[in-house]
């Protein structure tokens, strides 16, 4: 008799009760039955073992590697924000750069104007002078 025949059911006539199931006790013959499956067992603990290490060797390489691609985007992101404040100081640059040439032309029009304000006053002063040293003579 094997391990799974002592679980069966027996089957009886209908209407006749039927035997209560339960565990039976196999005896000696357990020792016997059991053995092969239980033997297969240390080679799973020992297969088992070798999947975690394994899993824990590729864990720890992807880590590695990940901390490694890490630094690469830390280090490019840096390369591009130095060149982004360059290139947006350049910007600053050309754009007072610009700015001062403007207010520089806006001086010399303000310049000009005001040196042609200048000059009509000193004509009109030179006419009222020279009007006064006619008239007194001298």
């Amino acid at each position: 008799m094997t391990i799974l025949d002592r679980f069966r059911r027996m089957l009886v006539p209908p209407g006749r009760p039927g035997e209560a199931l339960g565990v039976p006790d196999a005896g000696a013959e357990l020792g016997v039955e059991l053995d092969p499956v239980l033997s297969q067992l240390d080679g799973i603990d020992v297969e088992a073992a070798e999947i975690a290490d394994d899993a824990e060797a590729d864990a720890h390489a992807r880590r590695a590697e990940a901390e490694r691609d890490v630094a690469a985007i830390l280090a490019e992101a840096g390369r591009r924000a130095l060149a982004a404040r360059a290139a947006a100081a350049e910007e600053a640059r050309a754009r007072a750069r610009q700015r001062v040439d403007v207010l520089e032309a806006e001086a010399r029009r303000e310049a000009g104007r005001i040196g042609a304000q200048r000059d009509e006053r000193v004509a009109a002063l030179v006419t009222e002078v020279v009007e006064c040293v006619r008239r007194t003579g001298r």
